[in-house]
């Protein structure tokens, strides 16, 4: 069913197809659980479905880390999501073909917890590699407070980054209550992280970077954006 809305987005957006991607530079909020593995992502690859009402928001990163552990990547988002799936990384093939077609040259592809009061835990699932949690929030230093416990379930010495409750902050300052936590196991080996697919409903088209900047270092990351009208350059992604 994931599938269908997807390529429903598309086909509709196909005669005014809009590509970024656009290749911005920005870090990644994925949290190592063991402080002392270093986790680091080369590459990022999302693809952004919007027409108007609602989402599609499909993510995949590449990996290298240091050794085993688990990781949290934490992704605030507009609204609660009503799908959260795992999908096959056919669909990036796909849509590069795509978008070659429409756009001539393009860049090339590269358990349940409650926890915290004042943090409701909306979603749970294990999907595939991924054991996705989906809670709502208003409150930054509660909501650290909650995450911060919840990496402790994983692993007792784990700890937050710096910045994270101000990053959290804004985000809640801008409306964005909602917030996926995506628990992904690693070895000490190249990967690409299986795409991880969200739908919600936005009035806007949306994709963060902002909360990228809780982790030092830099990635690439490649947005192939699709809507129904062509994007303003001061559209933020």
């Amino acid at each position: 069913m994931f599938f269908t809305v997807f390529l429903a987005l598309l086909v509709l957006a196909a005669p005014l197809l809009v590509l970024a991607p656009s290749n911005p530079q920005a870090d990644r909020g994925m949290i190592p659980v063991h402080p002392n593995i270093s986790v680091y992502e080369p590459g990022q690859k999302a693809i952004v479905a919007w027409n108007g009402t609602d989402e599609v928001l499909i993510l995949s990163t590449d990996v290298i880390a240091q050794g085993d552990t688990a990781v949290v990547e934490i992704m605030p988002l507009p609204s609660q999501p009503y799908e959260v799936d795992q999908v096959e990384f056919e669909v990036f093939e796909r849509l590069h073909l795509m978008v070659l077609r429409h756009a001539g040259d393009v860049v090339p592809m590269p358990g349940s917890f409650k926890g915290v009061e004042g943090v409701e835990v909306v979603f749970h699932e294990a999907i595939g590699m991924h054991d996705v949690t989906v809670v709502t929030a208003s409150n930054a230093t509660e909501l650290s407070a909650w995450i911060r416990d919840f990496m402790h379930k994983i692993n007792p010495s784990a700890s937050l980054p710096e910045g994270l409750e101000d990053v959290v902050e804004d985000y809640l300052a801008r409306g964005l209550k909602y917030f996926a936590l995506d628990v992904v196991y690693l070895t000490n080996e190249y990967r690409s992280v299986k795409p991880i697919l969200y739908m919600f409903k936005t009035s806007y088209l949306y994709y963060p970077l902002k909360i990228s900047s809780i982790i030092p270092g830099e990635s690439s990351i490649v947005v192939f954006a699709i809507t129904k009208e062509k994007l303003r350059e001061t559209t933020p992604l």
